[in-house]
């Protein structure tokens, strides 16, 4: 008996709604309110839990540029010696040729294989710099996301990158003909410190 008189309250709530409607009557009754509140409105209350869901997740999805770029520096220490040297020498040849090409030099395969020797060092010193002016970039991406004021966003990335040369280096130890090197921390620090610097003389410019 209380379902049936439930379901004839619904019923004259409902029936009540419609009268006013036709009477030019807009506002619900309040019963009709009652039933709302009761109930719920679905799609208003969907809505308004999805919105801060997608935001917080894309905020969250910041740091993933970052989380690539320092698996990708991983990988490169995960080299050996040889592989690294084998990578190194490759990229030299492929810029030295790149240049004779552009620029019509005339090297021989010969000459082009001497200068990419003695350009190797300078490309492996090069690779380190741009590496961590990259992963400096995508630290920066989420303190921006996240509001960080001031001159604290530079300074977070370049200690950031600081300290995962260090660990980077540290991790070479464990590699098979590599060895952790100080002088690439400095440079891994100041392709960061590029970086930074860069980003704020952008912004200056900007304003």
């Amino acid at each position: 008996m209380a379902r049936r008189s439930g379901g004839n309250a619904l019923e004259n709530t409902y029936k009540e709604d419609e009268i006013r409607v036709l009477e030019g009557k807009n506002a619900p009754s309040k019963n009709s309110n009652l039933v709302t509140g009761a109930f719920g409105d679905s799609e208003s209350i969907g809505t308004g839990r999805a919105l801060p869901f997608a935001k917080e997740l894309a905020k969250a999805s910041s740091v993933i540029p970052a989380l690539i770029s320092m698996g990708s520096i991983y990988s490169f220490s995960a080299q050996t010696g040889e592989e690294s040297a084998g990578l190194s020498y490759r990229a030299s040849y492929g810029i030295v040729s790149l240049i004779n090409n552009i620029f019509t030099l005339g090297l021989s395969r010969f000459n082009i294989e001497g200068r990419a020797r003695s350009y190797e060092f300078f490309i492996r010193k090069a690779a380190h710099f741009s590496e961590y002016f990259i992963l400096a970039l995508c630290v920066m991406l989420p303190l921006y996301v996240y509001k960080v004021k001031g001159r604290k966003k530079g300074l977070i990335a370049v200690i950031f990158c600081a300290i995962y040369a260090c660990l980077d280096e540290f991790h070479q130890s464990f590699t098979a003909g590599r060895s952790p090197q100080f002088r690439d921390v400095i440079i891994d620090s100041l392709g960061a410190m590029a970086a930074v610097g860069i980003c704020y003389a952008i912004r200056k410019i900007r304003e």
